[in-house]
């Protein structure tokens, strides 16, 4: 759902990989594919089915909101799902890399090919509404942000930014500005930069870099980032060396772009790194999963963005605790987390990690009353092994996470599967986006 800071070169992920060119692109003919536009089509035979019955009383309903596609599109007149799409990027070897696109809703797969496009995707946005998909990925030879149109029957790609140095590693949207935000090493060099993309078709800037932070990290190792719901924060973390960089992602501010902190990440254990983040949507605070070498769990740790200082979860020891296996209460998160998410309304966090088995699960929190929280295991029948990447959709009730060979959607409340999508690899799958 929101915004979450990937790089297989690092440590393998992105819940938006050596082969040659594939010729699975459609699949018309077969049941388990449809052209990708035909789930726009007013001529479905039914209604996309209930996934989750009733809807709680707390949370929006899944009922499909109403849209039209663009005048370019076949399907132009038809009324179309949001929210529904599942994309999925991997990163195996070679230029090419596999990628699907799954309508949660009518649990079908509506594209899969393998493309240059789709070679290493580190980090993925929809945006429009879901007509457009932005990419960010590649290798040493050929690193791009590609822009992916979705209105026609299958995405056609084209280049949107192609730095003169290393990247782009990660992108978020901002969809109410129409604002895009990709981490990259705009020239060769070590030193970072969030930039700012104009997504409007309207402008005659569309697609140019309109704004830039200077000197946000020397750390050649920069590689993901978080942008909050509201558009007004971003989080970017240097993983090995474990800091936290704050950029006001606000364009009315007189910082815009400008790094607010950054600092050191507080981490016990053996080899910790950072591996995601999320900020909340009420911008207040910064959710860090933590990652501790030698099978040790894993933690999470929160930034309050209004003191600029981090939250402790165990005054009963000395220093800064984090939610994990010495806070009060304990969680029992397991090893080597990988990816997080947190909900549009700041109560819950889900978190996954291929730790032993593979796990993930969902953290309750209480706004209003930080010291509370509590630990919920997800315990789907398929098993998570290899659980690299999550994400929430954007009404909260739903979370897909990669495991070995496929993709689950579970209800975020109960962990019960709602969907198993097969995937035509077993490893390697570093990115799953629902738009």
């Amino acid at each position: 759902m929101s915004s979450t800071a990937s790089a297989p070169a690092l440590f393998g992920l992105l819940l938006l990989s050596l082969s040659a060119p594939d010729a699975r692109a459609l699949q018309a003919s077969s049941p388990g594919a449809l052209p990708f536009a035909a789930r726009h089509s007013a001529s479905w035979s039914g209604p996309a089915p209930a996934l989750l019955g009733p809807a709680p009383a707390t949370r929006p309903s899944l009922a499909p909101r109403p849209g039209t596609l663009p005048a370019s599109s076949p399907l132009h007149s038809a009324a179309r799902p949001a929210g529904d799409l599942l994309f999925v990027g991997s990163s195996i070897l070679g230029p090419e890399d596999p990628a699907w696109l799954f309508d949660v809703a009518r649990d079908r797969k509506v594209w899969s090919a393998t493309q240059a496009e789709t070679n290493n995707v580190t980090g993925g946005a929809f945006a429009d509404e879901g007509r457009e998909l932005y990419l960010a990925g590649g290798d040493s030879a050929v690193a791009t942000l590609t822009r992916g149109d979705l209105s026609g029957f299958h995405p056609t790609w084209s280049v949107v930014y192609d730095p003169l140095g290393s990247g782009p590693f990660d992108v978020h949207a901002d969809e109410a500005r129409r604002l895009l935000y990709v981490l990259a090493h705009p020239v060769p060099g070590p030193e970072s930069a969030l930039l700012a993309i104009d997504i409007d078709p309207t402008h005659p800037t569309y697609l140019q870099v309109v704004a830039t932070t200077h000197n946000l990290t020397a750390n050649p190792i920069v590689e993901r980032f978080a942008l909050s719901s509201g558009g007004d924060r971003a989080a970017v973390l240097s993983a090995l060396v474990r800091h936290l960089h704050v950029v006001d992602t606000d364009p009315a501010s007189t910082t815009y772009m400008q790094v607010l902190y950054q600092g050191p990440v507080p981490v016990s254990g053996p080899y910790p790194i950072v591996t995601s983040a999320a900020v909340t949507s009420d911008e207040s605070q910064v959710i860090v999963a933590i990652q501790r070498g030698g099978g040790a769990p894993s933690a999470i740790a929160r930034f309050d963005l209004a003191t600029l200082s981090w939250m402790d979860h165990n005054p009963h020891l000395p220093g800064i605790q984090n939610i994990g296996p010495d806070s009060a209460p304990p969680a029992g998160l397991g090893a080597a987390v990988f990816d997080v998410d947190v909900a549009g309304d700041d109560t819950f966090v889900v978190a996954c990690g291929w730790g032993g088995a593979g796990w993930a699960g969902r953290l309750d929190l209480d706004p209003t009353i930080p010291p509370l929280w509590s630990w919920t295991a997800y315990a789907p029948p398929q098993g998570l092994a290899d659980a690299w990447a999550l994400d929430l959709a954007a009404d909260d009730q739903l979370v897909a996470i990669e495991t070995e060979g496929r993709v689950l959607v579970l209800r975020a409340d109960t962990g019960a599967v709602v969907r198993s999508f097969p995937l035509a690899q077993t490893s390697n799958i570093y990115l799953v986006r629902q738009g």
